[in-house]
């Protein structure tokens, strides 16, 4: 089993429930995604990621999703036209510690042969942007749990 290059763990004080309605409703992502940020699904199911890296405009399309009710979230993602190259496998898992708290993991790994050399600079990158997707995703559960 391969490990990720990326895994982030945040508890949440919230039902699994209360975090799978902030990462499912891919139209509010922008809510907390550390930058602009628009899925584009067909019917439910997303295809198109659209989304800025180093401030540069980005397209990822979203391949082989993965939707298991309430528990996990996965695609894998491909740029346009270098897909082959530089692929990376997206998860989000939510596991229930109580009724009333959960875990959020979010996890990329990276292949294609382009991977090697983009991993230095993505590596830190996705850390840094997962964690504060998780503490905005954490802080949003957490004020709609407590009302």
């Amino acid at each position: 089993m391969n490990s990720s290059d990326v895994r982030i763990e945040t508890e949440i004080e919230a039902s699994v429930d209360t975090v799978w309605s902030i990462i499912s409703i891919f139209s509010k992502w922008s809510d907390w995604h550390k930058s602009d940020v628009e899925i584009l699904t067909n019917n439910g199911v997303p295809v198109l990621l659209k989304t800025k890296m180093f401030g540069v405009p980005l397209r990822i399309n979203l391949n082989k999703v993965k939707i298991v009710e309430r528990r996990h979230l996965e695609w894998t993602g491909t740029l346009p036209i270098i897909g082959g190259l530089l692929s990376g496998i997206r998860k989000f898992t939510l596991f229930e510690v109580s009724e009333s708290r959960c875990k959020l993991t979010q996890e990329e790994t990276f292949s294609g042969a382009l991977s090697g050399l983009a991993k230095r600079k993505l590596i830190p990158s996705y850390q840094h942007r997962y964690n504060l997707h998780n503490l905005k995703i954490k802080a949003l559960a957490e004020s709609k749990y407590k009302k």
